[in-house]
């Protein structure tokens, strides 16, 4: 892998590092690269049950790139 400093810049160029079933290293890949952009952890309903997820939030506004990529139709 990577280290953080050599992975590009844009969240078009990071998609690709974006895995389903990875959230937490998602959400802190997005986090580290973006100094700005907070990690968030918590527990979200995937349409069938709670589960432990991480996901993103910058000022106020939460996002989610493992499932805005991944998984839209359960947003």
């Amino acid at each position: 892998m990577k280290k953080t400093s050599e992975l590009p810049l844009t969240f078009r160029d990071i998609i690709p590092h974006i895995h389903i079933g990875q959230c937490y290293y998602n959400a802190f890949l997005v986090a580290d690269v973006y100094p700005l952009i907070e990690y968030v952890e918590g527990c979200i309903f995937n349409g069938e049950e709670w589960i432990q997820h991480a996901w993103n939030r910058l000022n106020s506004e939460e996002f989610d790139l493992t499932y805005q990529i991944h998984l839209p139709h359960l947003l």
